[in-house]
Formats: C-alpha cells, structure tokens, sequence
C-alpha cells in the first residue's frame, strides 16, 4: 500500500501490476473453466481506498495508468488499482450473469500486516499500532480474511454495499478498463 514508484518486471506501475493486472490476468484466463465447473465463486479483495484515502480521489486515469504524465503519488497509485479491482469485479459479474459463477470485491478491513510498511515509520508501527491496535480497531490477518471466506464458503447472496465512489457504477469506464487492461496483459477481449 502506497509504496514508492516502481515498475513491475512488464513495465507496469506496481501497484496497479499488482493489484489489479494480476489478478485480472489469472481471472480471465481461468474463465472457461470457471464456466464449466459452475457454480463456482471469484472473490477479490479490493480496499475502501477505491473511494479515497489521504487526501488522495479515488479515480482512475486510463490514459496515464503509470503515472508517466503525472507526478506519482502513492495512494492515488493504490486507490487507483483497488477502483480498477472494484471495476472489474462489477463489469466481471455483469459479463458472468447467469453463468452460475459468482463475482465478489470485499474490503477486507484495517488488518494488521505489513501493508502499511511504506505509510508509516516502524516506530510508529512497533510502539503505537502494535500494543494498541484492538482498540483503533485493528484486526488480525485471520480476521481480516473472514470477509473473503465468507464469499467463497457461504451461501450465495449477502449484504449489498453501495460505495461511496460514483466511478464504480460507471458502465462505460468498466468496459473501458477491461479493454485496457486485455491490450496490457496481452490478451484479445
């Protein structure tokens, strides 16, 4: 989470790499046997930073996903990659509907790991959030991936969160980054 600018082994912004094309790649190509072995679930885990977080919009700049035509700032990287995680979710289960394969984005929570090890000193991690973690409502790893085992283990259906973010109900700019996200990884739609 928000870490500093770097490139993936492809040329890729990293956190975008990471989170989204990643994940979108490995998605896509399991497709056809996600189909054929329905039902069946993909869940993935996207962060409330797709609405913003630190002062920073969530927002998604399809011509400038690497930040080659702006400074780079690091949790507009991360809320960028985890609106596209929730994007593609979204597009994915329109796209899967009726297929009998079920497509979830879950926020996992503030978890305790190393994620934040480029927000904040390891004093500030060590001394404050460490000992007093449970109470600011940090919560084990195991905790943390409930949420996702709930999607994968537990009946269908649940409770519907709407976002806060307007852009995750944009149909066009879904379609869109799944366009830009096939020509990236290589794929044809």
């Amino acid at each position: 989470m928000a870490t500093p600018q770097g490139k993936t082994a492809d040329g890729i912004e990293t956190q975008f790499g990471v989170n989204h094309l990643g994940h979108f790649l490995l998605t896509e190509l399991l497709l056809d046997t996600l189909r054929e072995t329905a039902p069946s679930r993909i869940v993935f885990v996207a962060s409330a930073a797709h609405a913003g977080i630190q002062g920073q919009p969530g927002e998604l700049k399809l011509d400038d996903l690497d930040f080659s035509e702006r400074e780079y700032e690091p949790y507009l990287a991360y809320n960028q990659s985890k609106l596209a995680v929730v994007l593609y979710a979204r597009q994915l289960a329109r796209r899967l509907e009726g297929t009998g394969v079920s497509v979830f984005s879950t926020h996992p929570g503030w978890v305790r790991s190393n994620l934040v090890k480029h927000s904040m000193p390891p004093w500030v991690q060590n001394v404050i959030m460490r000992p007093f973690g449970r109470f600011i409502g940090l919560m084990s790893a195991e905790g943390g991936a409930q949420t996702q085992l709930h999607c994968l283990l537990d009946k269908p259906g649940g409770w519907p969160m709407r976002s806060p973010n307007p852009l995750v109900d944009d149909d066009a700019l879904a379609e869109r980054l799944v366009e830009v996200s096939h020509q990236m990884v290589g794929l044809s739609a």
